[in-house]
């Protein structure tokens, strides 16, 4: 993992922070509000009708639409049969503010000539800029070309302060049929999904509320009315054939406190700005932590970010941190798990001292690093997050090594394929396969793309199925070298 990228909060970018555009608090609903004092609401229906009025559908036409929408995200199935030169395509968003600022997802708009939008009641179809798009967290923000009107908006609440099991209702124009409303609970917070859709920066919130084709870019609302995410990604099972691309009781959404950073980003800068750290982390699992006999630095159980390289000339670099460093904190929050550091560097500001906290050699050491922007983004490639990628056969996803990070890690020649994710207790975890090891031959044979790795996999696809058992060497690279892996069958 490289944590490299991070968003830059407004108000440490300029010195007297922009006016919000947008509205934070609860709306006076007075049905809702007298149900609450009660308890539970008997009816979501209040609630509903309040919100709806500020949700849109999103229509998007072009003559090439991205992948996002034929991958389940906003997948048209049977419903729509657009032709061999213009394709439409729909997803959902929520209005910020009475002059027609609206958010909705990143990979909802990719590709358009066109956007509209529909608001539910209303027989207009409205022209709207798209203003920015940020696609490494997915968030985009459109402007409504119509400044005669005055439009319903939403009050975005504080996704800091979600429970597990409160109650959440999702809004969105699911499989096209117009605007549609689901209930359900908070699942999980701050839920890390690796794959190579996603970015190492994410929390997402977890729901059942049912998420669909269509519910992209959508609210997710409490029961006080307040908006505290924006509905984005579905898991769905996907065999090596096909994926039934439909909600399983899995959705999920980005906190609304990670959007209204990048939207006040995205309106003031039309970009946002990212900051580079420069380091290479691993896990510190139980192995690492005897290995390391941390226990002798009074650490009761595993955690923090180990360092597995420093990129050169890097802020890292400058701060003197070293290759075996332990990190325990960053900008005074704590490290818990090692995926933590990149959600805690991408809401860091840039330019400015921030402390971090090393454990070398068991000694407890305190540096200073400023994070610097990064002139590429690292994720410029990242298209779809709308539905996760399932692994293949042995457990893990892989894809190719972007031009980027090859630069960046100073590739000259990238051989081989990236390992963007591995499950738990599968065959390649089990061998030692971690996120960001470098395949480059797979039971002997070279691979230099996926489509390599899926020819080489499908002979072990019946072996596996008739739990035969025998077992393979996979070469892989990492940032000590390169060593051998056995994957072991059955």
């Amino acid at each position: 993992m490289i944590v490299a990228l991070g968003v830059a909060p407004l108000s440490a970018q300029s010195t007297a922070p922009a006016e919000l555009f947008f509205k934070e608090g609860i709306p006076k609903i007075e049905a809702v509000e007298a149900a609450l004092t009660s308890g539970a609401p008997l009816s979501f229906a209040p609630l509903v009708s309040e919100i709806s009025r500020a949700v849109v559908s999103v229509e998007v036409v072009g003559k090439e639409i991205m992948q996002a929408f034929e991958n389940g995200g906003e997948k048209r199935g049977n419903l729509l049969k657009p032709d061999a030169s213009t394709a439409k395509a729909k997803g959902s968003g929520f209005i910020l503010s009475e002059n027609g600022y609206v958010v909705t997802n990143a990979h909802v708009i990719e590709g358009a000539e066109k956007v509209r939008v529909r608001i539910l009641g209303d027989k207009h179809e409205y022209p709207v800029d798209v203003l920015a798009q940020d696609r490494k967290t997915d968030v985009a923000l459109l402007k409504i070309r119509d400044d005669s009107k005055k439009f319903n908006f939403v009050y975005l609440g504080n996704s800091d302060q979600i429970e597990i099991g409160d109650w959440v209702i999702a809004i969105g124009n699911q499989f096209q049929l117009g605007q549609t409303v689901t209930a359900g609970i908070i699942s999980a917070k701050a839920r890390k999904i690796f794959s190579r859709e996603t970015a190492p920066l994410d929390a997402f919130i977890q729901t059942d509320a049912s998420i669909n084709p269509g519910s992209s870019g959508g609210p997710l609302v409490n029961l006080k009315g307040q908006v505290i995410g924006v509905a984005s990604a579905i898991y769905s099972p996907r065999s090596q054939l096909l994926s039934s691309g439909f909600n399983i009781g899995i959705g999920f959404a980005i906190p609304i406190n990670q959007v209204k950073e990048i939207i006040s980003e995205l309106k003031e800068r039309g970009r946002v700005r990212r900051g580079f750290l420069g380091v290479m982390i691993q896990e510190v699992n139980q192995d690492v932590f005897e290995a390391l006999d941390l226990a002798m630095a009074n650490m009761k159980e595993p955690r923090g970010a180990l360092v597995a390289d420093v990129l050169d000339k890097s802020p890292a670099s400058k701060a003197g941190i070293q290759r075996g460093d332990l990190v325990l904190s960053f900008a005074d929050k704590e490290i818990i798990d090692h995926s933590d550091l990149p959600s805690i560097v991408a809401r860091s500001p840039l330019g400015v001292k921030l402390p971090i906290k090393l454990l070398r050699k068991l000694s407890h050491l305190n540096l200073e690093v400023v994070l610097e922007e990064v002139a590429n983004d690292l994720t410029a490639k990242q298209t779809n997050a709308s539905q996760l990628s399932a692994t293949n056969i042995f457990g893990f996803a892989a894809s190719e090594i972007p031009q980027e990070l090859a630069a960046l890690l100073k590739i000259r020649s990238p051989k081989g394929i990236l390992v963007e994710s591995v499950e738990e207790n599968s065959v390649a975890a089990v061998a030692g396969l971690a996120r960001g090891d470098i395949i480059e031959r797979f039971d002997n044979i070279e691979v230099d793309k996926p489509s390599d790795l899926d020819r080489v996999i499908k002979k072990y696809t019946a072996e596996m199925t008739n739990s035969k058992k025998g077992s393979f060497m996979v070469l892989v690279r990492r940032s000590e070298g390169t060593r051998y892996l056995v994957f072991k069958i059955g």
